[in-house]
């Protein structure tokens, strides 16, 4: 037998999530279900559904209030039918991209629902039963009362300005992750370009070298036939230089270096500024990515730093709430603005 009418089970894990960095997030699943030693009254069954959804999505939207248990219907097809935007249920799934808040919020989840249920059973058994009051009330209770509203208040706004803040930390996320994709591709393509045209720069006094030192070796060979007694015109040597010639696309004059391109420069010139450019524009998107990296880094830090507040902030707003449940009963939450 026992005097605690429910039970809140937690199946937590680690899941594939794509709105993390690191591909990993950290699943809560929260479920409410009646405490079958309870032994009580059957008004409790108010205390099985203590989560409000959206009725168009079923996505969690906060823990309900006092009010909330009455007012809100269990059904969600009914909800619909009637035209409600939220619903009641007994079960809801978070996933969080960090493990520290997702421990964190394990926690803030049973505490608000024990707030929830420890309220609703002391404004029941302080209902039960008969009370005589003088009037008019002191002043110090329209104090406390006005006390517990503000600290509701301020409670409230704290927690809608971190959830901006964390809107705007999740967007600077997202545009210092996406300059960092950009600039890793083009700097990725534009050293590939710097090394291969080092490797063509690199290769052409090698080959201008080869055409002439083909040419003066079959010169030489004509000389030496020529010495011999032989006549040009029957000269192998002459015939191999003919054909060589005849055959070469960049002639003997070592055009590498002397036809000059649009750019007014030579040939060879000319490769050699284009490999400087692009030696320089992948040093200075080397220097880019690095500060970018950086970038994402701070950008996530402030984000998780946002997630946490947001978290801290949900809790302290709920433990406000169960308080002026508790002395303003009377009051209904949504109308402190």
């Amino acid at each position: 037998m026992s005097a605690k009418p429910i039970v809140v089970l937690q199946e937590k894990s680690s899941i594939p999530f794509k709105g993390s960095p690191s591909g990993v997030g950290y699943k809560i699943s929260t479920k409410v279900e009646p405490n079958l030693e309870y032994r009580g009254l059957d008004h409790v069954k108010v205390l099985y559904n203590p989560f409000v959804k959206r009725v168009d999505n079923g996505n969690f939207v906060r823990y309900a209030t006092i009010a909330d248990l009455t007012l809100l219907l269990t059904d969600r097809p009914l909800a619909v039918s009637s035209n409600e935007t939220e619903f009641l249920d007994s079960a809801f799934d978070i996933v969080f991209d960090n493990l520290n808040v997702a421990v964190n919020a394990a926690e803030i989840i049973n505490d608000a629902v024990n707030n929830l249920v420890t309220v609703y059973l002391e404004l029941h058994d302080k209902f039960i039963g008969s009370s005589q009051v003088a009037l008019p009330y002191p002043a110090e209770v329209d104090t406390l009362r006005d006390q517990y509203i503000n600290a509701y208040k301020a409670a409230k706004q704290s927690r809608e300005s971190s959830e901006s803040s964390q809107s705007d930390s999740q967007t600077a996320y997202t545009i210092a992750e996406n300059k960092k994709i950009t600039l890793e591709q083009a700097k990725s393509d534009i050293c590939d370009i710097s090394s291969k045209l080092t490797a063509i720069a690199t290769s052409i006094p090698s080959v201008v070298g080869q055409y002439q030192a083909t040419l003066l070796d079959l010169i030489e060979q004509y000389k030496q036939d020529a010495d011999s007694g032989y006549q040009s015109s029957d000269s192998p040597a002459v015939g191999r230089l003919v054909g060589w010639l005849d055959g070469q696309p960049v002639g003997i004059d070592n055009s590498w270096s002397t036809v000059t391109t649009t750019s007014g420069l030579t040939v060879y010139a000319d490769i050699i500024s284009v490999n400087i450019q692009a030696t320089n524009l992948c040093t200075s998107y080397t220097a880019q990515l690095g500060t970018a990296v950086q970038s994402l880094s701070s950008a996530l830090s402030q984000l998780k730093n946002s997630v946490t507040t947001k978290e801290v902030s949900a809790a302290l707003e709920q433990k406000s709430l169960a308080e002026l449940a508790t002395y303003c009963p009377d009051l209904d939450p949504s109308s402190v603005t």
